[in-house]
């Protein structure tokens, strides 16, 4: 009977150790991946409830919001074909800022999703999303930004 006990214990000691930490705390990769992931199979709507999911000060008003936006955008532009990270930019290691580009047939259109851990849980922060990739691009391409005329770049030939 005590070895009964013991073992009972124990067995409640490891349960509640192992519910006291959270055993899937995700990063801003994981959790871009499991989104894309159900972007694809699922759409808008669950893809964004997952991600919006991982922050609780954000209201249900912003989600409804930007999901009826998305779609609206979304269902214009024809099939979906991928995405590629476009850029990652951080601020120290608690803030992290993803550009996506999302090909679609018609268009593509840019997903930039910002995240913040404030102490051990990475949340969402910001989602954004435009298809104006035309003035970045433009602008990237402006006379004052070529190589040769930066300050101390040479211009060899």
């Amino acid at each position: 009977m005590k070895v009964f006990f013991w073992i009972l214990v124990i067995a409640l000691f490891i349960s509640c150790s192992s519910n006291s930490q959270p055993t899937n705390v995700l990063d801003p990769n994981q959790i871009n991946k499991e989104f894309f992931k159900i972007y694809e199979s699922k759409g808008n709507e669950p893809s964004l409830k997952y991600l919006f999911s991982t922050n609780k000060w954000i209201p249900e008003s912003d989600f409804n919001s930007v999901n009826t936006k998305l779609s609206e955008l979304t269902s214009q532009l024809g099939r979906y074909y991928g995405y590629e990270l476009i850029t990652q930019k951080r601020i120290g290691d608690r803030y992290i800022l993803y550009s996506f580009f999302v090909r679609y047939e018609r268009q593509p259109v840019r997903f930039i999703m910002t995240y913040y851990k404030a102490d051990s849980k990475w949340q969402l922060q910001i989602f954004e999303f435009d298809y104006d990739f035309q003035t970045g691009l433009r602008e990237s391409a402006n006379s004052y930004r070529l190589n040769e005329n930066l300050p101390g770049i040479k211009n060899e030939k």
